[in-house]
């Protein structure tokens, strides 16, 4: 039995990776694994967790890219590859910063959120159905993120506090989005 069996584990998990990217020596390949954990300077654990995050993000990537996948399933792959980024950054921290548990989301911005969700969709359905097939493909679009945010609404009251803020946030720059895209604003 190794010595630290977590350690061994979570080389055999990243090896692979490093020879697949490109070290072809399998010995300088867990010699670089070994290295990055240790440079770590948290635990193997946290090394394996912040690589697996990883993987999974650039899965839900490589599964939003085909022309073929619908404009609001490649939002939410898209934005399930940021949180899994976001999870992976944590993890590569050897001491990973904790949310504010005193967090209180401000109800104004709440408000706010949702009145220029309202508003957008109001603005997107009072819009005529163009007969230009780029300006259809622009209003897919902004439905598209008007129902992610939609959907990120109806689940507010479930969230803890700091979540709570991070999906406020989402929803009204997803409203902001929709809204220029409907308005045919230029960035």
């Amino acid at each position: 039995m190794p010595a630290n069996p977590m350690l061994t584990f979570v080389l055999g998990c990243i090896t692979p990776l490093l020879i697949a990217g490109g070290i072809t020596d399998p010995q300088a390949a867990r010699a670089a694994a070994q290295q990055a954990i240790e440079a770590h300077a948290g635990t193997p654990l946290h090394a394996g967790q912040a690589v697996a995050f990883a993987l999974a993000s650039l899965d839900s990537l490589r599964l939003s890219a085909p022309d073929t996948v619908p404009i609001p399933m490649k939002l939410k792959l898209r934005g399930n590859a940021n949180a899994l980024n976001q999870t992976a950054t944590r993890h590569a921290t050897a001491t990973p910063a904790e949310p504010a548990a005193t967090a209180v989301p401000d109800p104004s911005a709440e408000a706010t959120a949702i009145e220029a969700l309202t508003a957008t969709e109001s603005l997107l359905s009072a819009t005529q159905t163009p007969t230009n097939s780029n300006r259809k493909h622009e209003l897919a679009w902004a439905n598209a993120m008007l129902q992610v945010a939609a959907e990120q609404k109806a689940g507010l009251a479930k969230l803890p506090p700091h979540h709570r803020q991070q999906e406020i946030r989402r929803i009204a720059t997803l409203s902001a989005a929709a809204k220029q895209i409907i308005s045919g604003v230029k960035a």
